[in-house]
């Protein structure tokens, strides 16, 4: 794309959907989580229209920002002119996003992902029941930092509910590859405000991740650090988040290649700190702290709410908890069909998905044919982890999704009848 031309910007409408009812860990893990949905969202709709627009002016050698790309059912792409005043992604599956340009303009003499480190850009987008939102993006250098800005305004669909969002995303990142060495540091902030039938969200959320590979001491590490102070008000209840501060520290070796992203491991437990509370209606609900003491080597602790009632909601793994595996799943007596939440999560650049199928006391040894599938946002098959005949017992899969962007992904189980779906979030 050697130039980009302006086009008209478009109004934003309302998504109508269903609603339900969810308990109160649900409303909890929805604030304290909130921030990452929208903004894995927003993101992934930002990676998406840059690539939609650069293929498109690949396959017309010449900058198009308009037309219609279609896929085949061999995932190859075709090009038509129309419509003239936007450009639409059809994907094979039927499934659609439309972009519409008031100003994309950037670094053009690079490939798609340099233009995503680079570039100005005021657009919005519309899938059908999915996203009608306006997003105004700016990316560049300074500093030696990447630093970013973008404001969404509109309605995107979040935990199956449609939300009215104003919400701006900043931060910046830097990276640096030396003799034996290489890290990198992501500064990110989230503010602004979301509504729904259901719930109405102030968000005040910041998170801070330095990555570093030092062959010296043979070992990759992350630090992250995560503020909190956003809250969420349903029907009559407030929840909100306040003074919450946590600063943790994971670690793989260099030479277990199997585990390269995980961080599974406590490094300077004396370091680790958790502290803030969670109120409801303005009163101390809980205390926000781990679940146990951090000790170096090992697993570690998850985060928790300890409810003043002696309670306890998990609000994050932290690091990675071992899988479990079950090498003889005809001696595993199980109950019922289900389906576990990924661990971690979010997770980068790979993540374990645990699932159960039930005993049939009169056929112990039976099988069963199963499939689990991981699709994107807009309903993409993006992998197929298992489809084979299946034995009863505990099963653990995991997938590397080292080659995916960040975004929110669902992974869905399919054995006989039952079938059950989740979302995870990569975030890179």
């Amino acid at each position: 794309m050697k130039k980009i031309l302006p086009l008209v910007f478009i109004l934003i409408s309302t998504i109508q959907i269903q609603t339900k009812a969810q308990s109160e860990p649900d409303w909890i893990l929805r604030l304290f989580n909130y921030s990452v949905d929208v903004t894995s969202v927003s993101d992934y709709i930002i990676s998406l229209s840059i690539d939609a627009a650069w293929l498109a002016s690949e396959i017309n050698n010449q900058t198009t920002l308009t037309g219609t790309l279609s896929q085949n059912a061999q995932g190859n792409w075709g090009y038509s002119s129309s419509p003239s005043d936007k450009l639409v992604v059809v994907f094979n599956d039927g499934s659609s996003i439309e972009f519409k340009f008031a100003k994309i303009e950037g670094y053009v003499d690079g490939d798609a992902d340099d233009f995503k480190d680079s570039h100005s850009m005021d657009f919005t987008a519309y899938s059908p029941n999915y996203v009608n939102v306006r997003i105004v993006s700016n990316i560049g250098t300074v500093n030696e930092n990447i630093e970013w800005q973008n404001v969404i305004t509109g309605n995107m669909i979040i935990n199956g509910n449609d939300h009215t969002v104003n919400i701006t995303h900043q931060g910046w990142k830097y990276s640096e590859i030396g003799n034996g060495f290489a890290f990198f540091k992501k500064d990110d902030l989230v503010t602004g405000t979301s509504s729904s039938a259901v719930s109405s969200y102030q968000i005040n959320d910041r998170v801070y991740v330095e990555i570093g590979h030092n062959s010296n001491d043979g070992l990759y590490n992350k630090s992250t650090q995560f503020w909190k102070n956003s809250s969420l008000t349903t029907g009559s209840t407030k929840y909100a988040f306040q003074g919450v501060n946590v600063f943790y520290i994971g670690y793989t070796e260099i030479y277990d290649s199997a585990n390269v992203g995980y961080y599974n491991k406590v490094h300077e437990s004396y370091n680790w700190s958790a502290e803030g509370s969670l109120l409801k209606n303005d009163q101390q609900y809980a205390s926000v702290m781990f679940s146990s003491a951090p000790i170096d080597g090992t697993t570690g602790p998850y985060l928790i709410a300890k409810q003043n009632g002696g309670g306890e909601i998990i609000l994050h793994y932290l690091l990675n908890p071992p899988p479990t595996d079950v090498s003889d799943n005809s001696v595993e007596v199980v109950s019922e069909y289900k389906l576990e939440q990924n661990y971690p999560n979010p997770f980068n650049p790979s993540t374990t998905i645990q699932y159960s199928i039930p005993t049939d006391k009169e056929h112990l040894l039976s099988s069963t044919n199963v499939t689990l599938k991981i699709y994107d946002i807009l309903g993409r098959e993006i992998a197929t982890l298992v489809d084979e005949q299946q034995k009863p017992g505990i099963y653990s899969v995991k997938w590397d999704a080292v080659n995916n962007p960040s975004g929110i992904y669902f992974y869905r189980l399919v054995v006989g009848n039952f079938s059950q779906t989740k979302k995870m979030i990569l975030q890179k």
